[in-house]
């Protein structure tokens, strides 16, 4: 993925996010929402309570993942018409691990912070969402690159196509 569309695609992505914790801030307060990351959850109980606290900025992330498609076709050579699905599916699937690697990292955030002594606040927990964003990211391009090189190598279908 060439640096200018990643960085486009992170920047519409944390926009999203950041516009979604503000319609669910409204509704709780982000003491309640820092809390939810220091209780002792499995990581499928974090995933459950982290939607349901935060469904907008969930949905808005996502959302801004998908923004990014819409922006690029402004700036961009548009795509044909067998073009589009293949960004979408690529776009839905790097959005996937974004919101992964965000509820990853919130829920080994407070963790890591104790560890090194640091207190969990609001604040780093929006950092450390943004962090998992980025390591959800540059994730979804090494698996790209690797199916890249399988495909050049005749052992894979072609889901890589520049554009």
């Amino acid at each position: 993925m060439p640096i200018e569309r990643a960085a486009a695609m992170f920047i519409l992505c944390f926009g999203g996010m950041m516009i979604g914790l503000s319609f669910d801030l409204q509704r709780v307060l982000p003491e309640a929402i820092a809390s939810l990351c220091t209780g002792r959850h499995s990581l499928s109980a974090s995933v459950f309570l982290h939607s349901a606290l935060l469904p907008a900025t969930n949905a808005f992330m996502f959302l801004g993942g998908l923004t990014a498609v819409g922006v690029e076709r402004l700036v961009a050579a548009p795509p044909t018409a067998h073009d589009l699905p293949a960004r979408l599916a690529r776009t839905l699937g790097c959005d996937a691990l974004m919101l992964a690697g965000m509820f990853i990292a919130e829920w080994l955030g407070p963790q890591a912070a104790a560890g090194f002594g640091l207190r969990w606040s609001f604040a780093a927990m929006v950092a450390t969402m943004a962090t998992g964003m980025a390591v959800g990211m540059a994730a979804w391009e090494g698996l790209r690159r690797a199916a890249a090189l399988r495909q050049r190598r005749g052992s894979a279908p072609s889901l890589t196509r520049k554009f």
